[in-house]
């Protein structure tokens, strides 16, 4: 009876030390995940940031209703291409971006939801009239979606 006891005991003891090598073992690895994640987020934070500033350009030369390249001419010198206006889905997907961007209340689960909003109207509004402004609504939309998407992970 005592020689069942000892080797249930003994039994035991290696099955706590199989345990604490399986818990030391998922802890490094989700010490590394998160390491890998936090690289990934960082490297398209970088990337977000180096596109944010021209981004920024486009916009503020769309505001002002200028763009950034030379004046386009069709069919020869002084007729310049026929401008098209913004619409409302336009407008509404580069404000959407911006708020989904801008606003701390808005990161997380609202960065998501408002990036992927005005992704998608942007997107909608460049089918229609494939104007800059209606990019500049995308892309803040899909910025606003990954910085959405990294406040609501860390």
């Amino acid at each position: 009876m005592a020689d069942i006891e000892n080797k249930i005991k003994e039994v035991a003891g290696q099955a706590q030390d199989v345990a604490k090598d399986a818990v030391s073992d998922v802890k490094a690895e989700a010490q590394q995940f998160k390491a890998d994640a936090k690289g990934y987020a960082q490297s398209a934070f970088e990337d977000v940031k180096s596109e944010g500033k021209e981004v920024v350009e486009e916009l503020k030369a769309a505001v002002k209703g200028q763009t950034l390249d030379s004046a386009s001419t069709v069919g020869g010198a002084g007729y310049r291409a026929a401008e098209e206006k913004p619409n409302g889905i336009t407008i509404a997907s580069v404000v959407i971006g911006a708020l989904s961007i801008l606003f701390p209340v808005f990161w997380g689960l609202g960065g998501v939801l408002g990036g992927a909003i005005a992704a998608v109207l942007g997107a909608k509004a460049r089918k229609e009239n494939q104007t800059k402004l209606a990019t500049i609504g995308l892309i803040l939309g899909a910025v606003g979606f990954v910085f959405g998407v990294i406040r609501f992970i860390f």
